[in-house]
This record gives structure tokens, C-alpha cells and sequence, in this order.
């Protein structure tokens, strides 16, 4: 399918057309160079039609053969779900058997697809995806609990797993993050200055981003006032905004 057909699909789904053929468009999401507007097309399509034609696809697509597809398609999915607040569903696929579509999820949650409704069982799903083999997995579902954790929603079930990802360093930096914005959020200045003063620079890091966004978040400008002019440069560096440490 050439670019020019791509393009009049996805014009014709922004008018508010249904996809006739999502399993066509499903399997581009495996090429590179159709994959961008493929994940236009399907979420386009899946956010605006009523009889579930793309979502059903895409639920069918989580057991294509291809590695690709399988991450893609759980991306749109989780991220549509996400849209319509079925918290429940999306916290369904993190727990996904395939790693693929886990991961897929948790890229969508991690890009700020966030449902505001069953978030509970989300956060306790992202816990337990704290434990998973896969690296990625874990740091993706590290990130998705700080942005939750920001929106204002309660992530202490997963405290106690955030703080064994303190002990890898490929994790420790955003494990912090989350954690230092938990224990502020719950005004818990002992374990947030206790994490705040670990031997570890990434974590310091991590901790110093939590701190600054709960300060901004309340308002706090003497806060947010004192850490720029901390002399440990972990915590100034703490205000910089990009994605975090080890991400």
C-alpha cells in the first residue's frame, strides 16, 4: 500500500469514515516506513467508531506472529483504552502472558496514555510489572507510575517494589523519582530525606525530580527556591526537565 493510499485513509478516517479493512492496516504497523501512519489510521479509527470493528482487530492482532505487530497493536489498544477511562482493561494487558504486548502497553502509559478511571488496579498492575524480566518493561512501568503518581493518584502499593529497583542501577534513577514524589505526596519527609541522602548519584537525582515536582505542584516556590541553591549538584540537576535518569 503506497504512501498517497495511506494518507487518503487516514483523511477519509479524520472525516469520521469507518475502516473498512483494520487488519489490512495492522499488518503495516511491522514496516517501519508505514508504521507511523498505520498508528494513525488505528487510533483514529478506533476513537471515533461505534461498532468496535478496530478495536476488535487490534485485540486479534495481539497474537500475530510478528514481534512488531504484537507491540504495536497493544500500544493503540492501551492507549484507546486509556482514552475511554477502561482502567481496568489496560491494567488486563499489562498483565499480558506475551511480553510484547506488555511492553506495548506500558510504551502507551509511559507516553502519558493514562485512564483516570480504575487507576487502582492499574498502580497494582504496574507493580507487579516492576518484578518482570525484561528491563524495559520494568523501567516503562517505573515511568507510567510517576506520571500517575503526578496526576495526583495514590501509587504507594508499589512503594515497596520501587524501592527494590533501587538496588539496579538501570532502574535506580527513575525508581527514585517515583518514590521521592510518593513520600512528598503522603508527607513522609523522613523517607523522602532519607532518600534524598542515599550514597548514590542517580538516585539523588531521582529523588531531587520527585521533591521538585511535588514543591511545584503545591505551589511551594521557597521550595523549589532552596533546591536551585543546593550545593549538591545532583539536586540542581534534579530540576532539569527531561525524561529522568537510567530512562
Amino acid at each position: 500500500m503506497s504512501a498517497l493510499d495511506l494518507s487518503a485513509i487516514a483523511d477519509a478516517c479524520e472525516g469520521g469514515a469507518p475502516l473498512e479493512a483494520p487488519a489490512q492496516i495492522i499488518a503495516l504497523l511491522a514496516n517501519p516506513e508505514t508504521k507511523g501512519m498505520a498508528d494513525y489510521i488505528l487510533q483514529t479509527a478506533a476513537e471515533q467508531e461505534h461498532d468496535g470493528r478496530t478495536v476488535d482487530a487490534l485485540r486479534a492482532a495481539l497474537a500475530d506472529p510478528a514481534d512488531a505487530v504484537r507491540r504495536a497493536a497493544a500500544f493503540v489498544l492501551a492507549g484507546t483504552l486509556a482514552r475511554r477511562e477502561d482502567g481496568v482493561a489496560v491494567a488486563a494487558l499489562i498483565g499480558h502472558a506475551d511480553p510484547m504486548v506488555r511492553l506495548g502497553t506500558l510504551n502507551a502509559l509511559a507516553n502519558h496514555a493514562l485512564p483516570r478511571e480504575g487507576t487502582g488496579e492499574v498502580v497494582a498492575a504496574l507493580a507487579a510489572a516492576l518484578s518482570d524480566a525484561d528491563v524495559a518493561i520494568r523501567k516503562e512501568a517505573t515511568w507510567a507510575l510517576y506520571l500517575l503518581g503526578s496526576d495526583g493518584v495514590a501509587i504507594d502499593p508499589a512503594v515497596p517494589a520501587l524501592e527494590r529497583l533501587l538496588e539496579d542501577p538501570a532502574t535506580a534513577g527513575n525508581a527514585a523519582i517515583a518514590l521521592s514524589l510518593a513520600f512528598h505526596a503522603a508527607n513522609d519527609a523522613t523517607r523522602a530525606a532519607a532518600l534524598a541522602a542515599a550514597p548514590n548519584g542517580a538516585v539523588q537525582l531521582g529523588a531531587a525530580w520527585g521533591a521538585a515536582d511535588a514543591a511545584l505542584r503545591r505551589g511551594d516556590l521557597a521550595a523549589l527556591e532552596a533546591m536551585f541553591s543546593e550545593e549538591d549538584a545532583n539536586v540542581r540537576r534534579g530540576l532539569v526537565i527531561e525524561r529522568g535518569p537510567g530512562a
